[in-house]
């Protein structure tokens, strides 16, 4: 779908269709589309126990409170633009940087707390990162819902198995990024959760590898489990009616992608200029 036509709510409303509790991490590249993520899904109704925040420097927190103290940003502001939208060490926060991560918002249940407060294995930040419904997070500090390889990964590895995944703006990463993506992704196949990928522009070789990197995590869950289930893929666009089909393939997909991208394409040509610079 094109600028400013809905992605970051659509996203979310596709998601909740096909899951009455709806649990989901939202992924930005950037600090400044998490916040402005976050306050729009305030405005769809979410209240603070429902939606947390997650960035991974709270003075930018701070600074977008101040100067938005209706939790409302201009589209335009490039304030924080300067913020890499690249992962760090291979997409992974250290372990001084994750004591300084923000989470915004949220709640924990009293049952979780007991729990927890039994076993001893998560503080309060972490408790809020799984328990919340709604997870609106930079993409790097949400990366180890991914990686199973150290045991302070739980709390990650406990939100993954339980949520769906929207990354936004998938087309912002370099090639390293979507290396560790296509990891995460793999994770969320495994789990068969459900991911949507957001963008304007999202290409076929991207599209198509992180098709791949789901099918193999569904693969791996399907040989554990013995079963043979297949991916149920959509694309959806605001210039043409939503397509969802069971895909078999990846050149199956490959092909699918294809003719959506050109449908896609003959609906925007015929609905003409919508600016002008």
């Amino acid at each position: 779908a094109g600028l400013g036509s809905g992605k970051t709510l659509c996203s979310v409303k596709i998601m909740a269709s096909f899951k009455p509790s709806m649990r989901v991490v939202y992924a930005s590249p950037l600090r400044s589309l998490t916040l402005q993520s976050g306050s729009a899904f305030e405005s769809i109704g979410f209240s603070d126990d429902e939606m947390a925040t997650i960035i991974g420097d709270p003075l930018i927190q701070k600074i977008y409170d101040v100067q938005n103290p209706k939790n409302r940003i201009d589209a335009n502001d490039d304030t924080n633009s300067h913020q890499q939208n690249e992962l760090t060490a291979m997409g992974e926060i250290s372990e001084e940087e994750e004591h300084s991560i923000s989470v915004s918002g949220g709640y924990t249940p009293a049952e979780l707390q007991e729990r927890v407060r039994i076993l001893k294995c998560l503080d309060e930040k972490n408790m809020r990162m799984v328990a919340t419904p709604v997870l609106a997070a930079t993409l790097d500090t949400v990366i180890k819902l991914g990686d199973g390889r150290r045991g302070s990964y739980i709390s990650h590895l406990l939100r993954i198995a339980s949520s769906d995944m929207i990354i936004d703006e998938v087309d912002m990463y370099s090639s390293i990024d979507l290396i560790v993506i296509g990891r995460l992704i793999e994770a969320c196949g495994f789990w068969k959760s459900r991911v949507i990928l957001s963008s304007a522009t999202l290409s076929p070789i991207i599209a198509n590898a992180l098709f791949q990197s789901y099918n193999a995590g569904l693969a791996m869950r399907n040989c554990m489990d013995g079963t043979d289930q297949k991916p149920l893929t959509g694309w959806f666009s605001n210039v043409t009616p939503p397509l969802l089909k069971q895909m078999t393939s990846s050149a199956k997909f490959a092909e699918t992608h294809s003719d959506f991208a050109k449908s896609v394409v003959s609906g925007t040509v015929g609905s003409g200029k919508r600016k002008v610079a």
